[in-house]
């Protein structure tokens, strides 16, 4: 859909193949979808079930499981515009980057807005099982949301949770491997200093890599739990 306004209630998409947005792909469009499932899509490129570009969408209610994304956002992904996924389930969906959701914007664009979101046993190949924003856009704002069990790591890039939200994973593990090691520790001193923009390694998230950031290194270390 191409500069279009659609209104999507109540309805099942199963099945279905694209390029981009593997059952929906919106450009320049402003759409709602309410209530919807989306169940084993897939796309060549990005957003296995939903691909927002360059507009605005509203996803609420619903449920996003078993589609695949060969590159970005299993089950979402959005490239410019803005976003809201609200009191959405995303669950066992599969992407190289983004297993649930891949989140790139402009940097001079609102954050992504996750509320009230169950992302639960995505996958992603290298980065991002849960959600993935790219390191120069404005991220993901997570409220009130469980992010757990999800594989290769939980979230990758800047997204921003609040204290309402869950994330299970190491803060330590700035690689994702499943362990705080000589890897994490390296990463934090290469970024010691202030931060421009998102830091990897800013685990405390005062702004700059100090040394209570290696502390929480140091604390961390070994596999997590």
């Amino acid at each position: 859909m191409i500069d279009a306004d659609p209104v999507v209630e109540r309805l099942i998409f199963r099945g279905c193949e694209a390029d981009l947005g593997g059952a929906a792909c919106l450009v320049r469009s402003s759409g709602r979808m309410t209530d919807c499932i989306f169940d084993g899509n897939t796309a060549a490129e990005a957003g296995g079930a939903v691909a927002s570009i360059d507009g605005s969408i509203l996803i609420e209610g619903g449920r996003f499981e078993n589609n695949v994304a060969g590159e970005f956002g299993g089950g979402f992904a959005v490239r410019s515009g803005t976003a809201t996924i609200d009191d959405v389930e995303l669950r066992q969906n599969t992407a190289a980057r983004g297993g649930g959701i891949h989140a790139d914007a402009a940097p001079d664009e609102e954050p992504v807005s996750v509320v009230s979101a169950v992302i639960v046993e995505n996958q992603a190949d290298t980065r991002g099982g849960g959600i993935e924003a790219v390191l120069d856009g404005p991220g993901v704002q997570l409220t009130a949301s469980l992010v757990c069990d999800n594989l290769i790591d939980e979230i990758a890039g800047p997204v921003f949770v609040d204290d309402a939200s869950e994330v299970c994973q190491c803060a330590s593990d700035l690689t994702g491997d499943g362990q705080t090691n000589g890897a994490d520790l390296g990463l934090l001193l290469a970024s010691f200093g202030s931060c421009d923009g998102f830091c990897l390694a800013d685990i405390d998230g005062d702004g700059e890599v100090t040394g209570s950031d290696l502390g929480l290194i140091l604390a961390g270390w070994g596999l997590c739990p």
